[in-house]
């Protein structure tokens, strides 16, 4: 539980230093895509440190591919 909170307020105070960099008025797409962004990297983060399964990017390959896989095997034997 405290790596949870330490790594919550790490990841609020990252937010803030970097989102009171941009000007409020001129950077309004930027902010929200860094919002957006640091979203998914902290959720993939707190999937990490909770121990979830996570997909990896060679898995997404393999599933692609396997179909492709058991038809060229058919029809090689």
């Amino acid at each position: 539980m405290h790596l949870f909170l330490s790594f919550l307020i790490i990841c609020a105070g990252i937010i803030w230093m970097e989102i009171k960099r941009l000007p409020q008025h001129s950077h309004k797409k930027e902010r929200k895509i860094f919002i957006v962004f640091m979203t998914i990297s902290i959720m993939i983060a707190l999937a990490k440190i909770f121990r979830l399964p996570l997909p990896n990017p060679s898995d997404w390959v393999e599933a692609m591919f396997q179909p492709l896989s058991h038809l060229l095997f058919r029809w090689i034997t």
